[in-house]
């Protein structure tokens, strides 16, 4: 039960990021309905161009739909939340299979600490376990083509599992870039390692 509530949240915040990230479109930024599927990671920017990437044990997750579902956003979502008053980061990306019935999805809640450039350690909270929305965390969610869960985690192994650099936090532009790795914990209790993060958002 506890999973299947976390699950939701990363999928209702994701869905606040993408209407967020689908505004911005009408400003002249990419379409992303009309993208061809990522073949590769967008590469590390800090000009505002809208992207996310990384890799979870080596696969691609770019932001990408079969199709645009404008009424389901949790198919598909990307964006950034960012608030700049108690230094409160979230940042996140979906990518659908080919068919549509899997999916991997990662979010970052970084909690009250980001106020400016610089390295920041990706960790979860023990002592906040009980109060969900006020812990530091990541989240890795992944279905298989059945779609079955194989991993839904929002816990990191140690205190040097993760980190996020911020190359940009631009309040006069509205930027905000940088990038990330960390380690989740699947079902079976393996280390799913995602490298090579980066996001380049307007907010």
């Amino acid at each position: 039960m506890k999973n299947h509530v976390k699950t939701l949240l990363l999928l209702s915040i994701a869905s606040l990021l993408c209407f967020s990230s689908c505004k911005k479109e009408k400003k002249g930024t990419t379409n992303i309905f009309k993208q061809k599927r990522p073949t590769e990671l967008p590469p590390i920017t800090t000009e505002g161009k809208n992207t996310f990437g990384c890799y979870v044990d080596g696969e691609l997750l770019v932001p990408f739909t079969r199709k645009a579902i404008k009424d389901n956003f949790s198919k598909f979502y990307y964006g950034v939340k960012w608030d700049d008053l108690n230094g409160t980061l979230q940042v996140g990306g979906t990518m659908e299979d080919e068919i549509g019935n899997g999916f991997k999805s990662v979010g970052l809640y970084v909690y009250k600490r980001v106020f400016d450039v610089g390295e920041y350690v990706l960790y979860t909270d023990p002592y906040l376990l009980g109060n969900f929305f006020e812990m530091n965390r990541v989240g890795l969610t992944i279905k298989n083509q059945s779609g079955e869960t194989v991993c839904d985690s929002w816990k990191i192994p140690n205190f040097d599992c993760g980190r996020m650099n911020i190359l940009r936090l631009d309040t006069v532009a509205r930027i905000v870039s940088g990038t990330f790795y960390f380690d989740a914990i699947n079902k079976e209790g393996d280390t799913v390692k995602v490298t090579d993060g980066r996001f380049d958002f307007t907010y």
